[in-house]
């Protein structure tokens, strides 16, 4: 009987130690993956800075471009005469837009005259 029980002692060891083996191997491979995360997660991290200070740069040179570009259009001309400027634009759109119509109309009229004149000869 004790040859029996240390034989199942010893069998059991063997299979906590295989077991032990088995989990240490999960262990490393787990680590390995973890290393792989972090190195991961520290180049998403690199990224994200590296995106943001693209950005700041665009944005500073663009608002850098937007005031030379409003400097040398206040050098040009004023606010005022700009809105000036641009409502005279929109009174010659609307001029043009009238203007057409009426030559349309005109232009239909004349056509309509033309037939009825070469219908009644």
């Amino acid at each position: 009987m004790g040859d029996v029980n240390f034989d199942l002692i010893l069998h059991r060891l063997n299979e906590i130690s295989e077991s032990q083996k088995t989990s240490l191997i999960q262990l490393a491979k787990m680590e390995q993956r973890l290393s792989k995360v972090d190195l991961l997660t520290e180049t998403v991290s690199d990224i994200k800075d590296w995106k943001k200070d693209i950005q700041d740069t665009i944005s500073q040179s663009e608002l850098r471009e937007l005031k030379m570009w409003k400097n040398n259009v206040m050098e040009v001309i004023s606010p005022k005469q700009l809105d000036e400027l641009l409502n005279d634009i929109e009174k010659l759109k609307t001029f043009k837009t009238q203007s057409t119509m009426i030559w349309i109309v005109v232009q239909g009229i004349i056509t309509i005259l033309l037939a009825i004149s070469i219908f009644i000869k």
